[in-house]
């Protein structure tokens, strides 16, 4: 008992370091120990097996959790009324199956998904239990869409329907389930909507039926989210959707709901594109109010400058005084925002992007405050080697299509001579 208290210390202690060969060998040495003192140290192995499995998941070998998984089973055998150690069993089948999802071994997983079903099934009232089957439920069906494989999606999906009915009140189960259909609502035909709805109204009943629980709430909106990104067919539906989650976010004031929300309306500015002009330019005031909102958040003012990127793809330069607005938002997002590398990069291809269509078009005139731009940018960060050789590059580029900031003689095959 006292040396595998001791091997447990280790196991603790080499999880907190991340050191897995240490791990990986301390759990054998407890394997053999339980083949000697079984009853004894069965409590330990299963903790030391949780906090293994926990910590490394799928950085362990299969050779190694399957090991332990077959330790765990024979103990729990050999102990049918210790309903603690069923639980620790149930959260390392799930544990398990999410170390398994990356080795490719589906069979295995399969294994383990329906061994965890029939330990719910043999304890129907251990709410843990089929916590934690809910849990697995969720994460293999993350792994059969990542798969492509919509057959096994749909049947694990039906299979999951029937768990949440048998617990009506559970919220974390509702969660997870909610989390699936999300992942459900991913993998539906684009082209069929009416079923991207019938999940909707699905997950819609399920939070309206907690409206209390956050995290409920969240995943609606999330859901919304989803199913604007996986379709731009028509700009109809996205704004319909956008309207839901801004109904949804005014009752939860968060910021974990307005970054949503942000994303929703970045999803629709590019699916409305050129099709509604006023629509588009009433969602761009509204993303910008919201971001001015929230004027420390590193991801709401990305998300903006992710707007005005997409604003200029859609506008490009036929309009060239609302382009100008547009980078002075990209100026002003710089100054508040110095250090955000992501927003510095969306400004320079903005630039980058707008120079090449005004040489195509011939309209020198008009490139030379953007050079200026460029220059101001590199003189602000002198040391950053990306905006350097970005600068760089668009003097070399404009030097091949021969162009000078000032005239010397008429030459036509100068964009600067126009």
């Amino acid at each position: 008992m006292e040396k595998a208290k001791e091997i447990l210390s280790v196991v603790e202690k080499a999880c907190a370091e991340n050191d897995k060969k240490e791990v990986e060998s301390s759990i054998g040495q407890l394997q053999q120990l339980l083949t000697e003192e079984e009853q004894e140290i069965s409590d330990i192995y299963s903790s030391a097996v949780l906090k293994s499995l926990e910590t490394f998941q799928s950085r362990l070998r299969s050779t190694t959790v399957k090991a332990m998984i077959s330790s765990l089973r024979k103990i729990v055998e050999q102990n049918p009324t210790d309903k603690e150690l069923k639980k620790d069993f149930a959260r390392a089948l799930r544990f398990s199956i999410n170390a398994i999802s990356t080795k490719g071994m589906p069979s295995i997983m399969e294994e383990y998904m329906t061994e965890l079903e029939k330990l719910a099934n043999n304890n129907p009232d251990d709410v843990v239990i089929h916590e934690e089957l809910a849990l697995a439920s969720q994460e293999i069906t993350h792994y059969w869409r990542k798969r492509g494989d919509f057959s096994n999606l749909r049947s694990r999906m039906k299979k999951f329907r029937t768990l949440a009915e048998k617990f009506p009140d559970n919220e974390k189960i509702k969660l997870s389930l909610t989390k699936s259909l999300i992942v459900e609502i991913d993998s539906a035909n684009k082209q069929d909507i009416a079923v991207v709805n019938e999940l909707l109204d699905e997950i819609r009943g399920i939070s309206q039926s907690i409206p209390m629980n956050k995290h409920l709430q969240l995943e609606w909106v999330h859901a919304y989210l989803k199913a604007m990104e996986r379709t731009y067919e028509d700009p109809e539906d996205s704004l319909r959707w956008l309207k839901s989650m801004k109904e949804i976010v005014e009752k939860n004031k968060d910021e974990n709901f307005d970054l949503a929300l942000a994303k929703g309306y970045l999803n629709v500015i590019a699916s409305i594109g050129k099709s509604n002009k006023k629509a588009l330019e009433e969602n761009l005031d509204e993303l910008e109010k919201l971001a001015e909102s929230w004027k420390n958040n590193r991801e709401m003012q990305t998300i903006y400058a992710q707007s005005l990127i997409a604003s200029l793809q859609i506008k490009g330069i036929e309009e060239f005084d609302e382009t100008k607005e547009i980078l002075n938002e990209f100026t002003d997002l710089i100054k508040d925002s110095p250090d955000n590398e992501d927003i510095i990069k969306m400004y320079i291809e903005a630039l980058l992007n707008i120079i090449a269509m005004l040489v195509q078009e011939q309209k020198a005139e008009e490139i030379v405050p953007l050079l200026d731009r460029m220059d101001d940018l590199a003189g602000n960060y002198p040391g950053n080697e990306e905006i350097q050789n970005a600068n760089k590059s668009l003097q070399a580029f404009l030097a091949r299509v021969g162009f000078k900031r000032s005239k010397e003689k008429e030459d036509k095959n100068r964009v600067g001579y126009l």
